[in-house]
């Protein structure tokens, strides 16, 4: 079963809904699942050292109020804590994703996207560090055990699979992608934001019936 996520380094709904999608894969130990990552950037126009804060920049793009938003946020925050996940979103920077999305495309290749997802996200959920900056981009490759050598080239050079993170935005949109996270299963069934571990599990299930029928 394919399965692709489109998601973005900057949305804590995405992290959530990660661990909450894995939960519900261990209910089909005998399914096998071909999990796709897609990059989707929320403001591809963000800076990579940005002088405001999260809720301050999302206030200003959506026209939420800041007082909304931090509400949002502490309910967000209660639900993280159920999945073992500490988010600190006071304190995130708010800055441009590119380049996490180019390591995180190298990392695919190398078979360690799951793990580099998951720690690019804690950088930046928890640690609050800039996944814009270089440094800690390379720190991030290192803690997944890349090719340390190889990552610093793929980060140094901006170039380096940009191309498939801007396939990835331009063939979302096609395919009616407005939000992430965003999950779609064998090209056809599609759920949007982050779900209870009972829906994954429905979805997954009810493209398995449609494949025993050949719909799918």
């Amino acid at each position: 079963m394919n399965i692709k996520i489109y998601l973005d380094i900057a949305c804590p709904y995405c992290y959530i809904a990660k661990k909450k999608f894995e939960e519900a894969l261990k209910e089909f130990d005998e399914v096998d699942f071909d999990i796709e990552y897609k990059s989707f950037e929320l403001n591809y126009e963000a800076p990579k050292y940005p002088e405001e804060t999260l809720i301050t920049s999302l206030s200003e793009r959506t026209g939420v109020s800041e007082e909304e938003i931090k509400r949002q946020y502490r309910i967000l925050i209660e639900s993280a804590k159920a999945e073992g996940i500490e988010l600190n979103l006071e304190n995130v920077v708010p800055s441009n994703t590119r380049d996490a999305h180019r390591l995180l495309k190298f990392a695919i290749q190398e078979g360690k996207g799951s793990e580099t997802l998951d720690e690019l996200y804690y950088r930046n959920f928890k640690l609050n560090e800039n996944v814009a900056d270089k440094n800690v981009l390379l720190s991030v490759a290192e803690a997944v055990e890349l090719d340390t050598a190889r990552a610093k080239e793929v980060i140094e050079d901006e170039s380096e699979f940009a191309e498939l993170v801007l396939e990835d935005f331009n063939y979302g949109k096609i395919l009616g992608v407005q939000s992430v996270p965003h999950f779609i299963f064998n090209e056809r069934f599609k759920m949007n934001g982050a779900a209870e571990v009972d829906l994954y599990i429905y979805a997954i299930e009810k493209t398995l019936d449609d494949m025993k029928k050949g719909d799918l």
